[in-house]
């Protein structure tokens, strides 16, 4: 996935469909994400809600608005698209980590089992494992906002 698109992915995270939570994003933490995800996704909206505010409140008027005025704007922008495109990058690899280290806990489970064996009777740790992969992979798909196959 391209940074451009874990920006974009981002967000989409960052919009909800109420209308009435005043442009904030509930989020919650499950044993499989860990705090890194959330933080990450919420700084990814700060910093998109930042340079939208930014981009917004650009005000050009080509017969007032002297070169050095755009210059100013454009530091500004620089920075932001710059900040955008760090939390971007820390939210895919806070996403990657959590579903990557809940995965190897699945599979190592898995691999310790012998190969007649049921799920039934291999206990709650391989289910608990394969319900802790289930849910980071939840959480991330909701996360981003991606839509889910049929």
């Amino acid at each position: 996935m391209t940074a451009v698109a874990v920006v974009l992915a981002g967000a989409a995270a960052c919009g909800d469909d109420d209308d009435s939570s005043g442009g904030t994003t509930s989020t919650t933490e499950s044993p499989g994400t860990g705090s890194s995800v959330v933080q990450s996704a919420q700084q990814l909206c700060d910093d998109l809600e930042g340079l939208d505010s930014t981009v917004q409140n650009l005000e050009v008027d080509p017969d007032t608005t002297t070169i050095s005025d755009i210059k100013d704007d454009l530091d500004q922008l620089r920075s932001e698209v710059s900040d955008v495109a760090s939390s971007g990058s820390a939210l895919a690899t806070a996403l990657g980590t959590a579903l990557q280290a809940a995965f190897d806990r699945f599979e190592s489970e898995v691999q310790n089992l012998p190969d007649d064996q049921t799920l039934q009777a291999a206990g709650d740790a391989a289910r608990s494992a394969g319900d802790e992969f289930k849910q980071s992979w939840d959480d991330a798909m909701a996360a981003l906002d991606c839509n889910r196959g049929s």
